[in-house]
């Protein structure tokens, strides 16, 4: 009969010390990529509130749909996820994104 080990397993963002949760990885990017996203974040919140009577969008729900402006295509979903939610700290955007 084998012996059940009371070691509990330890997450690796434990183990490494980084306070990233163990089911959520998170994208790093270059500041230089992220500045280029946030901007074309913002870009495509004006071009969207343009040309659809001045409401403004999350471009996080823009991303793969076929109101996607041209200046996102340049960007994955997750470095404009990243972007907005930079922008979020940082004041320029308002609103909360919901987890998805």
């Amino acid at each position: 009969m084998k012996k059940q080990s009371s070691r509990r397993a330890t997450p690796d963002s434990k183990r490494n010390g980084s306070n990233a949760s163990p089911t959520k990885p998170t994208l790093t990017l270059k500041p230089e990529r992220l500045a280029d996203a946030a901007v074309a974040a913002l870009k495509a919140r004006v071009e969207h509130a343009d040309t659809h009577g001045g409401v403004e969008i999350d471009p996080t729900d823009l991303v793969g749909t076929p109101q996607q402006p041209a200046v996102l295509a340049a960007f994955t979903r997750d470095e404009i996820v990243a972007a907005c939610a930079f922008l979020r700290r940082i004041g320029a955007i308002e609103g909360q994104r919901r987890a998805a």
